[in-house]
C-alpha cells in the first residue's frame, strides 16, 4: 500500500484553517513552520511584557490618586508616591521600595509594614508578567491541540474495479495484504491490551477507535453449528462513531456522519460438518495431492470456482511437515449476487442482514507445552517424548486439524441531523440504505469514502495472505521452526476475534487517513473531482505536527485586543480623570469648568448638601439607572482637583522645574503640563551649568565637609532654610522636600490654635492658572518678610494637626 501513498502528501498545511470539533471560534487556529512560530512567539512575550508595563502604568496611577493626602504627612508617603508617580516598571519600583524600605528601617511599624508591601507587589507583578511573556506563546498553542490538516496531492478511494486478469489480481492481492499487514501492525502496537505501544501511535486523529466486548447473545447462525456447551457467543460493538471525532474528517456539525461496526462471532463444530477422505487417481484433479494421501474435508459451504463442494480440504500429512499455524477467512457479502460472491456459506451459516466471516485455523505440527482446554485451541492429547527423573515428559497434541470461527459482521449509518439510521445490515447493504437518509451533498461524499473503507476492512481481506501471522498466538510460540507454543489462556478465541476487529478498525482508520495522500491515480484508486470531494480532500485532520506549530485565533485576538485596550487605557486614563478632576458636571450632564475653587476644598454646609442630593434625584430621573451608577465615581474625580496637582507636581520635570525655580532660574511656563519649559526663544535664554559642592554649601543644601563639628552643621543647616525660604516657591508638590521653611500657616484657624511652624512637607494649594505665574514668586518675597517664628506647643494638639 505504501506504493499507493506519496510521502511529500504527508506535509502539513500552514495557515489559518477551522478545527470544526472546537468549533468556529475556539477552532479557528493558524498553523505555522517553526520559523515563523518562533518569530510570532518572540513577538507575543515582548507584546506581553509592554503590556504588563502598560498596566503596572495604571495601577501606579490609581494608587498615586488612591493615596493622595490633602492632610499633611509624612516625607515616605511622599516619596512613595514619586515611585508611583515616575517608576513605570514594576522591577525599578520592586528596586526603589527596597531602598526606602531600607532607609526607613528603623522608622515606625506602619512605614516599615507599607514599604514591605510595596515592595514585594511589586516584585510579584514582575515576576508573574515575566513567567506570563515567557509561556503566553505556549499557552495559546495548548487550547488547540496537536490537530493539524494535511495537504492533499491527489484523493482517491482505495477499491478493486479493475482486477481482470492474473496480472491485476495479484497486484490488488498485493496491494491488499500490505495494506491489511500495515494496519494489523498498527493495531497490535497501539490498540489497548499492548504494551509496545510506540510514538508512531501519535498519526491518527486518535491513537485508536474505541469497543465494547460482551457475551449476552445467542449463537448468531442457526442453532446446533455453534459451540454452545462449551462458550457463549463474543459481540463486539464500536459504538456509533463520529467522522468528525474519530475518524478526523473535518466537516461541519451538518455534514457529519456516524457509524458503526457490529461483530458477533462463535466457534463452530467441526463434528457434522467434516469428514475423511483419500485422494485416489479418480479424484486427484480435484483434491491436489499425492495419491493415497488423506484429506480433511470441512463442509461449511463451496468456494466459488472450484469443483468440489468442501470449503477447503487438509492435508494431514502437514502434521509432520513441520508446519506453523495457517489461516483460510471466508466471506459473504450479504445482499452480493452469486457472481460476485467468493464462497457460498452453507444454509446454517447464511445470513442475510449481515456479512459472514469464516476463518478456518489449521494447527498443523504445533506442540503445547501445557494443556488447553480453549475451546477453538483446544489440546488435551499428552505426547511423550521420553522421561525425566522418572516423570514423562512429552508435549500436548491439538485435538484437531483445524478448527472454525464463525462472525456475521454488521453496519449501520446514522445521519445526525434527523437522527435517521440504516439499521444493521452487510457493508453493501449499509452503503446502499445509507443514501436513502436524506444526506446532503458533503454527507453522501463522505459515505462513499467509508463505504469502501469498511468493505475492505471487514476480517477476510485483513487476515488473507498473513497466514499464521494473524494470530495472536503465533507471537508466544518459540523453540524449533517456532512449532512449541507456549501456555495459552482458555479464552485465546476471544483474545483472537479483538485482535482481528482492532485491525479492521485499524484499517478504517488508516484508509480514511491516506485519502488525500495517494501519489497518483492508479487502477485501485477513484478518484472524484467535485466540489464537494475537494473540499473533503482539504480537510483531512491528523496528530503528526512534523515541526509545525498551531496558535488559536481566539487566544491571538483576545491577547492583542485585550493587550490593545490596556495600552489604550493607560494613555487616555491620566488626561480622562484628569479633565473630569478639573471640570464639574452640571444637571444636564454637560461639563463646565470650576471657577474660585474646587470641589475638594469646598466648605460643607446644610445648603450644599441639599443642593447636591437635589441635583442627584435630577440626575436618576432624567438619565436613569445609569446616571446613578456613575454618580459616585464621577462625584470622586470631580472633587479631586488636588490629586491632579499631586499628580502633575510629582512629574519629574515638575520636580526639576520647582528646584531651578528655587535657584533663581527661570522663569517657566507649563505648569499644569507633562513637561515644563522656560518662557523665551531658544536656551540662551537660560545659563546653568549644573552645580558643584561648593554651591551647594553656599545653598545649605549638603555639609562642607564631613568632618564639620555640630556647630557648622546647625550654621550651614540654618543659612539653609534661609535660602530656602527666599528662593523655593511656596506652593511646591507633595513630596519637592529640600529643607524647611518657616511659614505662616494662613488658613482659617479656631482661636485656640496658635501660629505653628510648618513644614514645607504641606500639602499642594490651589494652583489654578489665574493664580499661577510670577505670583509665586511675589509670594516668595512676602515670605522673606516673615520672622522665624518658634513653636508653640498647643494644648492638646499632636503634631500631625
Amino acid at each position: 500500500m505504501s506504493s499507493q501513498v506519496d510521502s511529500n502528501a504527508t506535509a502539513i498545511y500552514t495557515g489559518t484553517w477551522v478545527n470544526w470539533s472546537k468549533g468556529p471560534i475556539f477552532g479557528s487556529q493558524i498553523t505555522l513552520n517553526a520559523q515563523s512560530a518562533q518569530v510570532l512567539s518572540s513577538f507575543l512575550g515582548i507584546y506581553v511584557t509592554y503590556v504588563g508595563v502598560q498596566l503596572w502604568q495604571i495601577l501606579s496611577f490609581a494608587l498615586h490618586q488612591r493615596r493622595s493626602k490633602e492632610h499633611p504627612v509624612n516625607a515616605w508617603h511622599h516619596q512613595s508616591q514619586l515611585v508611583f508617580r515616575n517608576i513605570t516598571s514594576p522591577w525599578s519600583a520592586a528596586k526603589v521600595f527596597a531602598e526606602q524600605l531600607w532607609a526607613w528601617r528603623k522608622s515606625d511599624r506602619h512605614t516599615v509594614q507599607w514599604s514591605i508591601i510595596y515592595a514585594l507587589a511589586a516584585l510579584i507583578y514582575g515576576v508573574a508578567f515575566a513567567g506570563l511573556s515567557v509561556i503566553a506563546a505556549s499557552e495559546i498553542t495548548k487550547g488547540v491541540g496537536t490537530a493539524r490538516l494535511l495537504r492533499p496531492t491527489h484523493c482517491a478511494v482505495f477499491d478493486s474495479r479493475d482486477t481482470n486478469g492474473a496480472q491485476q489480481s495479484n497486484r490488488w492481492a498485493q496491494a491488499l495484504l500490505q495494506s491489511g499487514s500495515s494496519a494489523a501492525q498498527y493495531a497490535r502496537s497501539c490498540y489497548p491490551g499492548n504494551s509496545s505501544i510506540t510514538a508512531d501511535c501519535d498519526y491518527y486523529p486518535v491513537q485508536y477507535l474505541d469497543y465494547d466486548v460482551s457475551h449476552d447473545a445467542t449463537c448468531p447462525f442457526s442453532d446446533g453449528i455453534c459451540k454452545m456447551n462449551e462458550t457463549q457467543p463474543l459481540v463486539i460493538d464500536s459504538g456509533l462513531l463520529d467522522t468528525q471525532r474519530q475518524l478526523g474528517i473535518n466537516s461541519r456539525p451538518n455534514e457529519r456522519l456516524q457509524y458503526r461496526r457490529k461483530l458477533t462471532c462463535s466457534p463452530l463444530r467441526t463434528t457434522g460438518y467434516s469428514r475423511n477422505f483419500n485422494v485416489t487417481r479418480a479424484n486427484n484433479d480435484d483434491y491436489p495431492g499425492d495419491i493415497g494421501d488423506t484429506k480433511m474435508g470441512y463442509e461449511y459451504g463451496p468456494v466459488v470456482g472450484n469443483n468440489f463442494n468442501y470449503t477447503t480440504a487438509y492435508d494431514t500429512h502437514t502434521v509432520l511437515d513441520l508446519v506453523r499455524y495457517t489461516v483460510e477467512p471466508y466471506a459473504a457479502l450479504a445482499g452480493h449476487t452469486n457472481e460476485l460472491q467468493s464462497w457460498t456459506p452453507i444454509a446454517a451459516l447464511n445470513r442475510t442482514d449481515a456479512d459472514v466471516q469464516l476463518v478456518l485455523i489449521g494447527f498443523n505440527s504445533m506442540q503445547y507445552l501445557q494443556r488447553c482446554e480453549d475451546p477453538v485451541f483446544k489440546a488435551t492429547t499428552f505426547i511423550p517424548t521420553g522421561e525425566m527423573e522418572g516423570e514423562p515428559i512429552g508435549f500436548w497434541s491439538p485435538n484437531f486439524f483445524m478448527s472454525a470461527i464463525a462472525c456475521a459482521e454488521s453496519h449501520d449509518f446514522c445521519n445526525p441531523n434527523n437522527d435517521k439510521c440504516t439499521g444493521f445490515g452487510g457493508a453493501y447493504q449499509s452503503a446502499i440504505a445509507g443514501f436513502q437518509l436524506g444526506l446532503n451533498k458533503q454527507q453522501e461524499r463522505i459515505l462513499y469514502r467509508l463505504s469502501s473503507s469498511m468493505a475492505l476492512g471487514s476480517l477476510s481481506p485483513i487476515l488473507t495472505g498473513r497466514g499464521g501471522e494473524a494470530l495472536v498466538a503465533q507471537e508466544t510460540s518459540h523453540g524449533i521452526n517456532g512449532l512449541q507454543q507456549a501456555p495459552l489462556p482458555d479464552d485465546q478465541w476471544e483474545i483472537e476475534v479483538q485482535s482481528w476487529f482492532k485491525g479492521s478498525m485499524a484499517y478504517l482508520q488508516q484508509e480514511v487517513q491516506q485519502y488525500p495522500r495517494r501519489s497518483a491515480p492508479t487502477q485501485f484508486t477513484t478518484v472524484h473531482n467535485d466540489q464537494w470531494t475537494q473540499n473533503m480532500c482539504h480537510n483531512q485532520l491528523t496528530l503528526d505536527t512534523q515541526g509545525t506549530v498551531s496558535y488559536s485565533m481566539f487566544g491571538l485576538c483576545f491577547t492583542i485586543i485585550l493587550g490593545t485596550l490596556i495600552i489604550l487605557l493607560a494613555f487616555v486614563s491620566e488626561p480622562l480623570v484628569s479633565f473630569f478632576q478639573t471640570h464639574k458636571v452640571n444637571r444636564r450632564g454637560t461639563n463646565m469648568p470650576t471657577h474660585g475653587h474646587d470641589a475638594g476644598t469646598e466648605h460643607h454646609c446644610e445648603r450644599c448638601d441639599d443642593e447636591k442630593k437635589s441635583l442627584d434625584r435630577a440626575r436618576t430621573h432624567r438619565y436613569g439607572t445609569l446616571s446613578t451608577w456613575l454618580s459616585p465615581p464621577l462625584r470622586f474625580v470631580r472633587r479631586s482637583s488636588y490629586r491632579h496637582r499631586d499628580w502633575t507636581l510629582n512629574n519629574m520635570f515638575q520636580l526639576q522645574r520647582i528646584f531651578l525655580e528655587s535657584r533663581d532660574v527661570g522663569p517657566w511656563k507649563g505648569w499644569d503640563d507633562a513637561v515644563p519649559v522656560t518662557v523665551g526663544k531658544g536656551v540662551e535664554q537660560i545659563l546653568w551649568r549644573g552645580w558643584s559642592q561648593a554651591d551647594l554649601v553656599a545653598k545649605g543644601e549638603v555639609a562642607e565637609g564631613s568632618d564639620k563639628n555640630d556647630e557648622q552643621s546647625d550654621s550651614v543647616s540654618g543659612a539653609s532654610n534661609s535660602n530656602i525660604a527666599e528662593n523655593h516657591p511656596s506652593h511646591g508638590p507633595a513630596g519637592s522636600v529640600h529643607g524647611h521653611v518657616h511659614i505662616v500657616d494662613t488658613h482659617q484657624c479656631d482661636s485656640n490654635i496658635q501660629e505653628v511652624e510648618k513644614p514645607i512637607i504641606s500639602p499642594v494649594s490651589d494652583l489654578s492658572e489665574e493664580n499661577r505665574g510670577f505670583k509665586t514668586r511675589t509670594t516668595i518675597e512676602e515670605v522673606k518678610t516673615v520672622p522665624r517664628i518658634k513653636r508653640k506647643p498647643v494644648s492638646g494638639a499632636s503634631m500631625d494637626e
